[in-house]
């Protein structure tokens, strides 16, 4: 009998630590995770932010205002790209 209690609290302490083990493995991986997911969000942040400086300067030497209307009329047509795709994948 005895040794049946030592085999289930050996057996018990050995789950415990493969559950700690796996724990702390999924931890390191979500976090890596995480990590190139905002250095991808920062990155398509960037290159937007430079493409729309770029694109928006040549329209904006030959008329600032035209080039104001080109970008406001860009931003509603993303918006509305963005909402139906959100639209579309909650269907």
């Amino acid at each position: 009998m005895q040794f049946h209690l030592d085999l289930r609290n050996r057996i018990r302490i050995e789950l415990r630590q493969e559950e700690a083990t796996i724990t702390a493995k999924m931890k390191v991986r979500e976090r890596r995770s995480d990590e190139q997911l905002a250095s991808l969000i920062i990155r398509a942040i960037r290159e937007g932010g430079m493409s729309r400086r770029m694109l928006f300067s040549y329209p904006a030497k030959a008329d600032s205002q035209f080039a104001m209307e080109v970008y406001e009329d860009a931003k509603a047509k993303v918006g509305k790209d963005i909402a139906n795709r959100v639209n579309e994948a909650s269907a």
